[in-house]
Formats: C-alpha cells, structure tokens, sequence
C-alpha cells in the first residue's frame, strides 16, 4: 500500500490546524463555528436528498427494491411446543 500526499490531503491538514486554533482561541467561539459547520452539512445532505428525490424516476414505487428471502416459500418445519 502506497502512500501519496495529495492536495484533498493537505486541505483536510489545513482545516484541523485552522480548527484547532480557533479552539485554542475560545471555547465559544469554537463551539459557533462547530455549530456553522454542522449546519453546513446539514443543509447539504438535505439539498442532496431532495435533489435525489426530484432526479429519481420510480418515486413512489417499489419496483427496484427485491425481496431480502427466496422467492419460494420455504418448507415448515414441525412444532415441537403443544399450545392448549
């Protein structure tokens, strides 16, 4: 397995310095900017779903989901409990 220092590398390097300093700054000034981060990728994984939502051509059908067992019934097996 090889090794390679790409720039998506670097720009994480940079973030969790940058974040870390504004830490080290305050707390509260941290926690706000914690806070904008998370409502940042909120807003971005709910613009995926409804982008998804709009692009998806068999919405409000189940023809592209299959049945998680085997198609044939399976076999019963014998009870070995006696209910009154």
């Amino acid at each position: 397995m090889e090794f390679s220092l790409g720039w998506i590398q670097i720009v994480a390097m940079a973030v969790i310095v940058l974040v870390t300093a504004i830490n080290v700054r305050g707390v509260r000034l941290g926690g706000w900017i914690m806070n904008l981060f998370t409502m940042a990728k909120v807003a971005a994984l709910g613009l995926a779903s409804v982008r998804e939502s709009r692009s998806s051509s068999v919405i409000g059908t189940s023809a592209y989901i299959s049945a998680p067992w085997p198609s044939k019934a399976l076999p019963r097996l014998p009870s070995t409990t006696k209910w009154c």
